[in-house]
């Protein structure tokens, strides 16, 4: 009994390589845009520092670099998520009943809400992921089988115009 690659012509089975290295192709570059955790956790803490240079900036009315604040003492050595969470926890206690600190509540207010859209983020990651995923096979089974539909009936014409 041959198997089914035994039974490919020579059109079929080039058609078998091509879409397997296509496939390969699109699997690196899918893998290589998959979200992550630690992706979406360094996007949060840049978001946040972004906020606090901007805040302090108009506080000392000079730029502050998120470059500058990560190399400060309070940031250095520190992961995104350490930072990203002491800049939120920082903002969550800030007590707005304070008269000294009513300049603050929109930097809370923003901290808060990167938070927020950042922790949605994180706890929709695998559905991004699947998402990715799906695009990607899409991606390689439509011109795969695009590009075998058009063998089949180049090959169907080629026979039409052979017959006796």
């Amino acid at each position: 009994m041959r198997t089914i690659l035994e039974r490919l012509n020579g059109w079929q089975r080039l058609w078998v390589v091509v879409t397997a290295v296509y496939g390969l192709a699109v699997g690196v570059f899918t893998v290589s845009l998959l979200p992550t955790d630690s992706e979406v956790t360094s996007l949060w803490a840049s978001a946040a520092l972004g906020e606090l240079a901007g805040d302090i900036g108009k506080s000392l009315n000079k730029d502050v670099s998120v470059w500058d604040l990560k190399e400060s003492e309070s940031f250095k050595n520190k992961t995104d998520k350490e930072i990203a969470e002491k800049i939120t926890e920082n903002a969550k206690n800030i007590n707005q009943d304070d008269p000294d600190k009513k300049n603050l509540a929109s930097f809370r207010k923003n901290i808060l809400f990167i938070e927020r859209d950042y922790q949605e983020r994180l706890e929709n990651v695998l559905k991004e992921q699947l998402k990715v995923i799906g695009i990607a096979l899409l991606a390689w089974l439509l011109p795969a089988s695009g590009l075998y539909i058009l063998g089949y009936a180049a090959a169907w014409v080629y026979r039409g115009f052979r017959q006796k």
